[in-house]
């Protein structure tokens, strides 16, 4: 577009001096003309042809001359127009510019939101994993605690049954100790009877019981009745 722009005004330039060349030939050849009606006798209708002629191409090189300064003005109020839009093209790629920067700034940013984001997500989902993990493992733990739990009470149960058949067992002896004392036949069958049950007992405990405190209790309690039916 410059290009073109100085070309237009380049022919522009040429057009003045031409222009400009036409009117000093024109002034000149007047004066030869003035000079030609003042010093030489030559026709009055030559002289209105040639001034005739004369002023018609005064009249064209004028409107030539007005042309050339419209297009001169128009093509400098063109230039003008130009430089400014340059400035304004300029302005608005400055613009453009900072805002590209501006959206490259908010992207990056973005980015780097979205990945602390997405680390804290991550952080997060690792923490629930974990957190899930931890609530399975004690749902577990508190789930065999309560097996245990019912392990011991059914076991419990079961001491409790035999302490309470031994302490009915030691009352019927006592009572037969106290009152089948004469005959030593019914004693000895006695004996025998408690030392099989007691045998028996005494398996089923080791077998049924955990504790050796309670099987150590159990045996104390076997060696007191010994004690008993000895008496």
């Amino acid at each position: 577009m410059y290009f073109a722009m100085f070309c237009k005004i380049t022919i522009c330039l040429e057009c003045f001096i031409t222009n400009i060349t036409y009117k000093i030939t024109f002034f000149c050849m007047n004066k030869i003309m003035q000079f030609q009606l003042t010093f030489c006798n030559k026709t009055l209708v030559t002289y209105i042809t040639y001034i005739r002629l004369f002023f018609g191409m005064s009249k064209l090189m004028h409107l030539k001359m007005m042309f050339s300064t419209e297009t001169f003005i128009t093509y400098i109020t063109g230039i003008g127009l130009f430089l400014s839009m340059n400035n304004t093209v300029n302005s608005k790629l400055t613009t453009s510019f900072k805002t590209f920067l501006a959206y490259i700034t908010n992207i990056g940013f973005y980015t780097s939101v979205n990945n602390i984001m997405l680390r804290k997500f991550i952080f997060s989902s690792e923490s629930l994993i974990t957190h899930c993990t931890q609530i399975w493992l004690f749902i577990a733990m508190y789930f065999m605690v309560f097996c245990k739990i019912i392990f011991y009470l059914e076991t419990f149960i079961t001491h409790f049954t035999y302490i309470w058949l031994f302490s009915y067992m030691n009352f019927v002896m006592s009572i037969k100790t106290t009152f089948c004392s004469e005959r030593f036949i019914t004693n000895f069958t006695n004996i025998r009877f408690f030392s099989s049950m007691n045998t028996r007992v005494t398996d089923k405990f080791f077998f049924c019981s955990e504790s050796f405190i309670t099987c150590f209790t159990h045996i104390r309690f076997f060696s007191s009745m010994s004690e008993i039916m000895r008496l």
